[in-house]
Formats: structure tokens, C-alpha cells, sequence
């Protein structure tokens, strides 16, 4: 629930300011979005995307949103100045994105170290190391179980 909740907090903005693709109907609409963030939500689930090839994936749709952003539709063309608004508010949405993604990562424990700083030496980063193998999913579960024990 808590992770549905989360991938539509960063789809859903980036789809309605990037555009993109529009179905005929508000209910084909409907059925489109809900079956993507369904199959994102069962990808997440049931496949563990190393935090590598999450980071890539990342890197690779911000890059692909920043330059192609925003698309118009065949029926409603947008002029100059909605142009220019939906682009800038589609890169704040990426950016803002990015902060919280960079932020979730290094909570995560991801440092440059690899093991052979003192600190890792005596173990005392095992924990964080550790954290750099699971999947996204799992480090957003870990991130909400220990801030409901913080409370």
C-alpha cells in the first residue's frame, strides 16, 4: 500500500506536466494508468532490481523526461507559453525527485567506500554494506519500518 502510495506520488506529477500518450476516452485513461502502475507495483514485488541497475534506470528516464518534456497531444496542441511552463515544472518535478532518490540512497548506506575504509574494517558499517544488495523495494521497507520505530 504504502509503496503504491509512493510510485504514484512520482508518477503522477511527471505524467500530467511531461504529457505523453492520450487514450481516446477518460476511461481508456483510467484503465492505462492503473494497469501501468499495477505492473510497476508487480515488478517492484516479485523481481529484485539491484540498486545499480535501479540507479541507471533512474538516470536514464530523468535524462529521457528532461529533453523530451513536455509532449503534446495530436488534440490540444500547447502554445509557447504552456510550452514553457510545463517544461520548467517538469524539471523542478525531476529534480525534486532526484534530491529524494539521492537522499533515500545514501540513507540506504550507498558510500564510494566498499569495505576498505577504517570504519568498514572493524565492521561497523556492515549493516549499511549490507543495504547496498537489496533491491529499491526493500530499501523503501526498511526506510518506512525504521522511521514507524522512531515515532
Amino acid at each position: 500500500m504504502i509503496l503504491c502510495l509512493l510510485l504514484s506520488l512520482a508518477y503522477i506529477p511527471i505524467r500530467i506536466n511531461a504529457g505523453g500518450y492520450h487514450a481516446s476516452s477518460p476511461m481508456r485513461c483510467y484503465v492505462y494508468s492503473t494497469a501501468i502502475i499495477a505492473l510497476l507495483l508487480a515488478i517492484l514485488r516479485w523481481f529484485t532490481i539491484p540498486v545499480a541497475c535501479s540507479a541507471a534506470l533512474f538516470v536514464g528516464s530523468i535524462f529521457l523526461i528532461w529533453k523530451l518534456a513536455p509532449v503534446e497531444a495530436k488534440h490540444d496542441p500547447l502554445d509557447e507559453t504552456a510550452r514553457r511552463v510545463f517544461k520548467r515544472r517538469t524539471r523542478m518535478i525531476c529534480l525534486a525527485e532526484a534530491v529524494l532518490w539521492l537522499c533515500l540512497l545514501i540513507w540506504a548506506g550507498k558510500t564510494l567506500c566498499r569495505g576498505n575504509c577504517a570504519r568498514c574494517m572493524d565492521g561497523s558499517m556492515y549493516a549499511s554494506h549490507r543495504r547496498m544488495e537489496q533491491s529499491l523495494f526493500q530499501v523503501i521497507e526498511s526506510f518506512l519500518a525504521y522511521r514507524r520505530a522512531d515515532r
